[in-house]
């Protein structure tokens, strides 16, 4: 199981999709109710956190609750 799955299904206490699974009684995240938007981010936990950024920021999931953030600086 992919590392960042494993934080949402239980590992991180501060995850939001844990506290909805258990404020509302439905069960933990699984393999099967996700989908692996971007991959190869293992070593490089900055393009990792850049890339959920991004996605966040496109898709605007409802259990996602922005408690923090980074600037962020672009180049050409």
């Amino acid at each position: 199981m992919d590392e960042r799955l494993k934080d949402h299904a239980g590992r991180d206490s501060k995850s939001h999709l844990i506290k909805h699974s258990v404020e509302s009684g439905h069960p933990t995240v699984g393999i099967s109710d996700c989908e692996i938007l971007s991959s190869n981010y293992r070593q490089n936990v900055y393009k990792r956190k850049l890339s959920e950024a991004l996605f966040i920021k496109s898709l605007r999931p409802s259990l996602n609750i922005q408690e923090q953030s980074y600037a962020l600086k672009l180049y050409n």
